[in-house]
Parts: C-alpha cells; sequence; structure tokens
C-alpha cells in the first residue's frame, strides 16, 4: 500500500491546490519514506530478522522467550500444550526402555525444546534425587494442570507409569489437534482488528481527501 497504491494518490493530491489533513500528510510521509529507502528498508529487516535468531540463542534470553511465550494469549495455551505431549511421549519410551526415572527426566528435557520447561524439569529430577515422589515433584514444578498431577499420581502407584504416559500423549495430542482447528476463530477477531484499522486509515487519510478534491472538481 506504502510503495504502490499510496504513491499515486499523492502525485494526485499535489496537482492540487488544497491543504490536506494531518492524518493524509502522515501516510503520504510514510510513503515517501518507505518508496525512498526500499533498500535500506530491507537490509534492516534482514539484519532484524538473523540479529533475533542469533540472539534467541543466547541462554538467559532464550530462557526469557521460552518462558513467556508460554503465556501468550492465543498462542501460549497452544505451545504448554505441545510442550507437555512432547515430554510425556519421550518420557513414556525412556520409561519403557527401563531407564531411571531421574535420568528420564534429564533426558526428556531436551525433547521439549523449550529451555523453562526443560529447566524446570530438572529441577523436578533434583527433588526426586532428594526423596521426593514424581508426583510430589510434579505437583511443586507448576508445569502441569491437576489432572496431569493425578494421572502421574495413578501410574506411580499402579508401577504403569510409562502407559500411562502414553495415554497422556494421546490426550494432549487430541487437544492440539483441536486448537489447530479452533486457531482460524481464535485469531479471527484480530485479523478483523487489523483490516478494519487499515481501513479506518485509508478512509480518513485517503478517501475523505478525496472526496473534497471532486468538490473542487466540480466547481
Amino acid at each position: 500500500m506504502n510503495i504502490f497504491v499510496i504513491p499515486k494518490f499523492a502525485a494526485m493530491f499535489s496537482t492540487f491546490n488544497l491543504e490536506l489533513p494531518l492524518a493524509t500528510r502522515l501516510i503520504m510521509g510514510s510513503s515517501n519514506f518507505m518508496a525512498n529507502n526500499k533498500l535500506i528498508l530491507s537490509i534492516s529487516a534482514g539484519v532484524l530478522f538473523f540479529g533475533l535468531r542469533r540472539l534467541l540463542k543466547v541462554p538467559a534470553i532464550r530462557f526469557f522467550w521460552d518462558k513467556y511465550k508460554l503465556r501468550l494469549p492465543v498462542f501460549g495455551a497452544l505451545q504448554k500444550r505441545i510442550v507437555v505431549s512432547q515430554f510425556a511421549w519421550t518420557f513414556s519410551l525412556i520409561i519403557r526402555s527401563g531407564v531411571h526415572i531421574i535420568k528420564g527426566i534429564e533426558l526428556a528435557s531436551n525433547s521439549t525444546e523449550n529451555a523453562y520447561f526443560g529447566k524446570h524439569l530438572l529441577k523436578m529430577g533434583d527433588a526426586i534425587e532428594h526423596g521426593k515422589s514424581l508426583f510430589q515433584a510434579a505437583a511443586a514444578s507448576n508445569l502441569f494442570t491437576p489432572i496431569f498431577i493425578q494421572m502421574i499420581g495413578v501410574g506411580e502407584e499402579s508401577e504403569k507409569l510409562d502407559e500411562v504416559l502414553s495415554e497422556i500423549d494421546k490426550y494432549y495430542d487430541t487437544e492440539v489437534d483441536y486448537d489447530l482447528k479452533r486457531l482460524n476463530q481464535l485469531i479471527e477477531p484480530i485479523v478483523l482488528a487489523i483490516i478494519g484499522g487499515m481501513i479506518l486509515i485509508l478512509a480518513l487519510g485517503i478517501y475523505f481527501p478525496l472526496w473534497d478534491l471532486i468538490k473542487v472538481a466540480q466547481v
């Protein structure tokens, strides 16, 4: 819009001796800046993209981002379900292969691809090493829902932890599939708000002055 559409309106406005509203002048100024600095803006966008990717490899920044992306509106709950599903699936396979729970948690923490979640899983392993049960460690971690913790307790008491974890994985996989199908409905208000804002800006900044030009032309 700024590079191809608005410049045509700006050229038309410039042929008339008409004082343009502030919104129109701001839009035209933004358009001129983008049209005259396309190369600089493209390079800046590339530098920003690759710079953010490099920053996310810094452990402290990666931990901060992984922590707060689980709290994002709409996407945070989905991210958390995916992470929990990954953990349950990997941990069930590790337990089934006969690996000790503490070592299994350490291995499973690497499968989540979330530094915040992985660090708290390691704390769970430390708690178990100091005498707590898996159920107690999971409850104290604040990572899981009450249903997940109860199922962990049932699996631990019945000595069928791998089977219970497998069922948890299936449950969360179903929840993730359902969330993905609902994603369009969840983001639809956001998209509509963005489109509505763009239309409002164009109406106030471009079409209103255009109507004034039509009146001038008629006179």
